[in-house]
């Protein structure tokens, strides 16, 4: 019998989807396999409660978009433990199974790594894929390097020795990012995206990361559900303490604009005085 870990990140307001994601996951997620969750949160109510195939841990609360960029921060902290199964997945908060997902969702023909294909993506010439072309990142993709595929990152999967390997490669990229001032255009996607350039891997089409908020065609196997049908994504991104710090640091922001307006303005006008 395989192990398999998953990975579930349900920080703020994102812990209220917690329980559709497990429930649904117990139902269709890799019924044959001795699968184990990993959920990083800063949920009281779930770290306090007990799942026998459960692991919680507990993490803080970045705002936006630390709490998406960093998770290849908390995936790095339990990395030895994740070298111990077959394989590792991670589902985004809103992912709910609707048809059982198994064996289809695992690498193949050689490959170590399974991604999901990106539905705005999707046929597109390369050259217009949502690169970060900003060469100071280290998520940097530069013109005529392109990859196959751009993908989602709201689905990934790996050996476990890979997805090891892959969050402490991306882990360590980002906080080299930070010490330059830097973040990649679309966080953890862009990061992830440049990762796969070049190596061999699994591509899941859009059915696996199927969004409920589109009507496409095809089937469905996992729904990526409607955020806002829990609360706003500025609800669910940002605690209200990094609402009023966003609020004070814009009105602030604007103050200097003026003040430099009326600066300007004042000098001028002794220019013309004189």
């Amino acid at each position: 019998m395989r192990k398999i870990a998953i990975m579930y990140i349900c920080i703020g307001k994102y812990s209220v989807m917690w329980q559709a994601f497990y429930e649904s996951a117990q139902r269709f997620l890799f019924n044959n396999d001795s699968k184990h969750f990993f959920v990083f949160t800063d949920s009281e109510e779930i770290l306090n409660s007990f799942y026998p195939d459960v692991t919680t841990i507990r993490e803080s609360n970045y705002g936006w978009p630390g709490n998406t960029l960093y998770r290849f921060k908390m995936f790095s902290s339990i990395s030895e433990t994740i070298e111990s199964y077959d394989y590792a997945y991670f589902f985004n908060a809103n992912a709910c199974f609707v048809k059982p997902v198994s064996d289809e969702v695992l690498p193949k023909d050689g490959s170590k790594i399974v991604v999901a294909q990106h539905f705005k993506m999707s046929g597109l010439n390369p050259l217009k894929y949502a690169y970060d072309r900003n060469a100071k990142s280290t998520a940097y993709v530069k013109w005529g390097h392109e990859g196959k595929d751009y993908i989602q990152a709201c689905l990934f999967g790996a050996t476990g020795s890979e997805f090891s390997n892959l969050s402490n490669i991306i882990n360590k990229n980002i906080k080299q990012d930070e010490k330059h001032g830097v973040v990649a255009l679309w966080h953890d996607e862009s990061h992830l995206n440049k990762y796969i350039i070049g190596k061999k891997y699994t591509l899941l089409p859009i059915s696996y990361v199927y969004p409920e908020v589109l009507s496409l065609p095809g089937e469905i196997n996992i729904l990526m559900r409607n955020k806002e049908k829990f609360a706003s994504l500025n609800t669910l991104r940002y605690s209200k303490k990094s609402i009023i710090r966003n609020l004070v640091e814009k009105t602030y922001n604007q103050f200097r604009k003026l003040k430099g307006l009326y600066y300007y303005l004042t000098i001028s006008k002794l220019k013309r005085i004189k």
